[in-house]
C-alpha cells in the first residue's frame, strides 16, 4: 500500500469519498507528494514548462474543399488571414461557394 501526502493548495480542502482530485504526483526516495502544477516549483526543484507545437500537413486540393471537410467535422470555422486578422467577408464568401459546391456534388451523385 502506497500513500501520497497532499501539499500546497491541494491540501487546503479535505476531499470527500468519490471526489476527483487533479494534481501532479511527485516521487522521491519512495516518498509521494500530490500537488497542483502551480505549486510544483514551491515544493520541488522542478518547474512547469509549456510546449507549442504545429502540425504541417501537405494539402493539394483547393482551400474550399478543405473548408468543407473541416466544417463537417467542426461546428465553427473562422478564416484568419496570414496577417492574423479575421476575414469575415472571405469566410462568408467561402461558405457560399462551399454550399454551391456541395449542392453541385449532390446533384452529380443523383
Amino acid at each position: 500500500q502506497k500513500k501520497a501526502k497532499a501539499v500546497g493548495s491541494l491540501a487546503a480542502t479535505t476531499p470527500r469519498v468519490g471526489d476527483r482530485i487533479d494534481g501532479v504526483l511527485v516521487t522521491k526516495d519512495f516518498d509521494y507528494e500530490l500537488m497542483v502544477p502551480d505549486d510544483l516549483s514551491a515544493y520541488t526543484p522542478l518547474h512547469v514548462a509549456g510546449l507549442n507545437q504545429r502540425l504541417h500537413v501537405p494539402f493539394s486540393a483547393k482551400p474550399r474543399v478543405l473548408m468543407a471537410v473541416l466544417e463537417r467535422i467542426f461546428a465553427d470555422i473562422v478564416v484568419v488571414s496570414e496577417k492574423g486578422k479575421e476575414s469575415e467577408k472571405e469566410s462568408e464568401k467561402e461558405k457560399e461557394k462551399e454550399k454551391e459546391t456541395e449542392k453541385e456534388e449532390e446533384e452529380e451523385d443523383e
